[in-house]
């Protein structure tokens, strides 16, 4: 398939993590809620006779996040991923050792794993079982990428349609040049501040006193677009203009002040790289119908069973 299908919204990418906290734990659901299966765990909802065990959805609820307040939405995800998976099952589709290593370093790319263990930690939620999380996501992505094939197709005319509805979208936005002095404690931070209040060229200030690489460049960081920095940094770097600096600003890495040399203006981006660019848009669009649309005849045609107590379906899922 000629793009990735995105619609699988469970896939424990990386940068899914955010420090929500713990759940609490839903002790009254094995008294009430639940049902118990023939090996006596109990299970919180049956797809064609196959059982959800509670201990699954528990977990579940803690990659959905606190907005999951009934576990409604971590309980859809487990449903989907059945369905999916007994659809692999029937194509005969092969998830082995290769293919898990495979997803477990593209998830693990581009990450530092001690941000990464830290929120597995804040979640409650261990290494082992993240990996199979990211795995049993790459294997359904897999599976839906295998039963699409080949059903959407892209016309010019769509591509065309696509492009004058979303021009901004395709065309390079504005970006600055921007400078920053990075320090790990404030007070290193008040001290580069003062200097620049004194009137030390600001690539002087980040050679002397910043500690990140970029500081043998004189602070030099580079063309950067709006929302391509960390969000705390984000809004003051879009503020800036050529010639001003940022005040010091905090963020979960230390201290920053940033410095914009110059703003280059928006302009067409190169044609090629537009045009596959809408292509892709306009084709992932189709694959999330096509998705939605199959996803929703495989639960029509399924037996789904909820266990007495069990949340009902989020509003507007299949």
């Amino acid at each position: 398939m000629s793009a990735p299908i995105r619609t699988l919204a469970r896939t424990a990418a990386p940068g899914f993590f955010v420090r929500w906290g713990l759940l609490a734990a839903w002790a009254t659901l094995a008294a009430g809620c639940a049902s118990r299966g023939g090996s006596g765990e109990p299970w919180i909802a049956r797809v064609d006779g196959r059982p959800i065990p509670v201990s699954q959805w528990e977990l579940e609820r803690r990659f959905t996040g606190a907005a999951d307040r009934d576990g409604a939405r971590a309980l859809d995800h487990l449903i989907d991923g059945d369905l999916i998976l007994e659809q692999g099952r029937r194509l005969g589709l092969v998830f082995g050792p290769q293919e898990r290593a495979r997803a477990l370093q593209d998830a693990m790319e581009g990450t530092d794993p001690g941000i990464l263990a830290a929120a597995l930690k804040g979640l409650g939620v261990t290494l082992v079982q993240w990996q199979d999380r990211v795995a049993r996501s790459a294997q359904e992505q897999a599976i839906v990428e295998r039963v699409l094939d080949g059903r959407v197709s892209v016309g010019r005319q769509e591509m065309l349609d696509r492009y004058w509805d979303h021009l901004l979208l395709y065309r390079a936005p504005t970006r600055r040049v921007l400078r920053q002095i990075y320090t790990l404690r404030r007070r290193d931070a008040e001290r580069a501040e003062a200097a620049l209040d004194r009137g030390m060229p600001f690539p002087a200030a980040a050679a002397r006193f910043g500690e990140g690489p970029e500081a043998d460049r004189g602070g030099l960081l580079g063309e950067v677009a709006r929302g391509e920095l960390p969000k705390s940094l984000n809004r003051a770097a879009s503020r800036l203009k050529p010639g001003t600096r940022s005040r010091i600003l905090a963020s979960h890495w230390g201290y920053h002040i940033l410095y914009c040399d110059a703003v280059l203006p928006a302009e067409p981006d190169d044609p090629d790289l537009e045009a596959a660019r809408v292509e892709f848009d306009v084709r992932l669009a189709k694959e999330q119908k096509a998705y939605r649309a199959w996803l929703a005849r495989l639960l029509e045609s399924a037996d789904v069973e909820r266990a007495p107590g069990a949340p009902a379906p989020e509003q507007g899922n299949p």
